[in-house]
């Protein structure tokens, strides 16, 4: 007699990659991005920017893993074989420091079912274990749509949209990570430049106080 395959859970990670995408996962390509440790919250902001133009809210749900230091990844949640070790749980946040003393609680592992007008997708926002970065996978029926998704993000991530007017530097540890830290500067009195009179004779004539 045959052994029969074992059924997807219907509250499953597979079977709800399998419903969302209508077709089966582990035929699709999945893409893959990495960023720095210090980028998360530009890729936080970079997603929020992204998901608040879809015509309705993703689903959005937290993935759990059977063991600790195992990360997640959709290639192993779209096979029966590796899915099992994978459920649904609470969306995992940090919280990350910015400029003038402000918070931000930004995703650290999250699944989100995304309806493009186009067609259905699934990003995987995840933390390597070992290195500390960050890796976004994406995966859909048309291996072009995720391209396109996926390359609009970087961009929006690389704009720096948590960066933008703050003065920051930029440390490297020994393991060659690096961290960022935010400055507050006071503001530059005219008489306080030391520059040449031409430049001077310009600001005055351009109005600066």
């Amino acid at each position: 007699m045959a052994k029969r395959k074992p059924k997807t859970r219907r509250s499953g990670l597979l079977w709800r990659l399998r419903r969302h995408l209508g077709a089966d996962p582990g035929k699709l390509a999945v893409l893959e991005q990495t960023f720095q440790a210090y980028e998360r919250p530009n890729l936080h902001l970079a997603l929020e920017e992204l998901l608040h133009e879809l015509k309705e809210p993703p689903e959005c749900m937290g993935v759990l893993t059977q063991h600790e230091y195992d990360s997640a990844r959709l290639a192993k949640m779209s096979r029966a074989s590796t899915a099992r070790y994978y459920e649904a749980g609470s969306v995992e946040y940090t919280d990350v420091a910015l400029a003038d003393g402000r918070q931000l609680a930004c995703i650290k592992r999250a699944l989100f079912l995304i309806r493009e007008r186009a067609a259905p997708l699934a990003l995987l926002v995840e933390q390597d274990r070992h290195y500390g970065s960050i890796i976004v996978e994406v995966i859909a029926g048309d291996r072009e749509q995720s391209e396109r998704f996926l390359r609009r993000l970087t961009r929006l991530v690389h704009h720096g949209g948590a960066f933008r007017g703050h003065v920051l530097s930029v440390d490297e540890d020994c393991h060659g990570m690096l961290s960022v830290h935010f400055h507050h500067l006071p503001p530059v009195q005219r008489h306080n430049l030391a520059r040449p009179r031409v430049i001077l004779r310009a600001l005055r004539q351009g109005g600066c106080a």
